[in-house]
């Protein structure tokens, strides 16, 4: 993902979750986005397209309920 911070500064999330920040002189050639779900396999899911809904316990909060599942918001309406 690329993201402009800056007059001439840029910050680059790689698909590994890595993160940089690099000058407009720094980048060469075209950037063109990899696109979640199609040229990388999503951070968010996985690649299965889908995300757990889940919610704590009511009673004892550090205890995790999985309710479901939902469309993943990153690369399932693509």
């Amino acid at each position: 993902m690329l993201a402009r911070v800056g007059e001439s500064l840029y910050s680059i999330r790689w698909p590994d979750g890595q993160e940089a920040l690099l000058s407009a002189a720094q980048l060469a050639g075209p950037v063109e986005p990899a696109r979640p779900g199609i040229d990388e396999r999503c951070l968010c899911c996985g690649g299965s397209k889908e995300i757990e809904l889940s919610s704590p316990d009511p009673r004892r909060p550090w205890i995790v309920l999985v309710e479901g599942t939902a469309p993943c918001p990153n690369c399932a309406a693509r």
